[in-house]
């Protein structure tokens, strides 16, 4: 992203393919990426009017091609996808560049606006954390946390004030550049260290689930049973880390168990999704060859 103008490179040949400009003229500001549907997200800003204006361009990765704008109004200042529920979400600052924001919350099949969460301070970085299923966003007051699968605010860091973030999937820290504490000049390293929970307590609630589980059994090369005891149909899905699916499943009108063998995966975390009229299960697969 070059200010209003947008450049589709070849990665296997770092050779340029196209450019776009972004609608309207906006300044294109941060980017995530839907890993499920191929599609870029490029939030935008602008100072136009004595105040800040802001956009979203939703982009056909197959294609290259612009296929939706969204004007949320403000400035959008970051973008992250999670990949489990299948949903987008970008932190908005206010049209005055300072005060409250807010955080939406958009679905990533057909990038409609599903839930707004209003701050009471202005928010920059946003992340998502695939381990727990949490997304972190960085405000001036702090950091906030949301539970991925009901985008509720679990808690807020009063202190640091990140500028930005970084992942280590190893040890589930979280890193942020607190930039600001101390005033000018003055910064500062802050890593938050979570809880390695989250994904895999999302199961089905008791009127939905028909008699269907979903167990992992084994360690280091685990085998991942699903069970249903009545006719059902069943969805099931592998993610890698970073959201890929790697393997899918579907039968109509299935009974009985199912045995998945994990044999064709690498070393490596995965999630397993079980879809059920729905509603989804989820677990947490780690395999070490």
């Amino acid at each position: 992203i070059d200010s209003i103008t947008i450049t589709v490179i070849d990665g296997a040949s770092n050779t340029k393919i196209k450019t776009m400009s972004t609608t309207n003229n906006f300044t294109g500001f941060c980017f995530g990426y839907n890993s499920q549907h191929d599609k870029l997200y490029i939030g935008e800003m602008m100072y136009a009017g004595g105040q800040f204006v802001g956009g979203i361009e939703v982009i056909d990765c197959a294609t290259d091609s612009i296929i939706k704008w969204i004007f949320p109004g403000s400035q959008v200042r970051s973008i992250c996808y999670n990949p489990m529920n299948d949903k987008f979400y970008a932190s908005i600052g206010s049209a005055s560049g300072s005060g409250s924001g807010r955080i939406e919350i958009y679905s990533g099949v057909n990038d409609s606006l599903l839930k707004t969460i209003y701050l009471t301070s202005f928010p920059t970085p946003i992340f998502y954390n695939p381990v727990n299923n949490k997304i972190y966003c960085g405000t001036n007051d702090g950091v906030v946390v949301i539970d991925g699968n009901t985008d509720n605010i679990i808690t807020t860091f009063n202190k640091p004030v990140p500028a930005a973030f970084c992942y280590n999937s190893t040890r589930n820290y979280l890193y942020g550049s607190d930039c600001y504490t101390g005033g000018r000049g003055k910064s500062r390293l802050v890593v938050i260290a979570d809880e390695m929970v989250g994904v895999e307590e999302k199961g089905f609630k008791d009127k939905d689930k028909k008699g269907v589980t979903l167990e992992v059994r084994g360690l280091g090369r685990p085998k991942i049973y699903c069970t249903t005891g009545c006719v059902s149909d069943i969805d099931f899905s592998l993610y890698n880390i970073v959201g890929q699916r790697v393997y899918n499943y579907y039968s109509k009108g299935f009974i009985g168990t199912k045995v998945f063998e994990l044999d064709f995966l690498p070393s490596g975390v995965y999630f397993a999704v079980l879809s059920l009229n729905n509603h989804s299960e989820i677990k947490k697969v780690v395999i070490v060859r």
